[in-house]
């Protein structure tokens, strides 16, 4: 099962680091580990409530999903996904979703 980092808010993984090795892009939500303050504590791991956050077994550096940014098309889970089940979204937008979905489900309900 894959676990993709949910681009939070406030996140509590950049809030644990005590290097301030973790930042957030204010564009995209992506977590972005500076490799050379990360020491491997694993206070990060600890803090991510989804378990995004995971250490690399060869350099004990931590990383996460960081949206491809290296590829100009983007996340290649989405780009590959055979069953085109995974988008991006902005937090607005999966807001936006969850009202809608509410919304309809209050509709359902109201039919006799």
């Amino acid at each position: 099962m894959a676990v993709a980092c949910r681009l939070c808010e406030e996140p509590a993984c950049v809030a644990a680091c005590p290097r301030k090795a973790l930042t957030q892009s204010e564009e995209t939500g992506a977590i972005t580990i500076d490799k050379d303050k990360c020491n491997g504590c694993g206070w990060c791991i600890e803090a991510c409530d989804y378990g995004a956050m995971m250490l690399h077994p060869e350099t004990k550096i931590v990383y996460t999903c960081d949206l491809c940014k290296e590829k100009p098309e983007g996340p290649q889970c989405v780009k590959w996904c055979p069953e085109e089940a995974l988008t991006v979204v902005t937090s607005d937008v999966l807001a936006q979703k969850a009202r809608i979905s509410a919304i309809r489900k209050l509709f359902q309900e109201k039919k006799p």
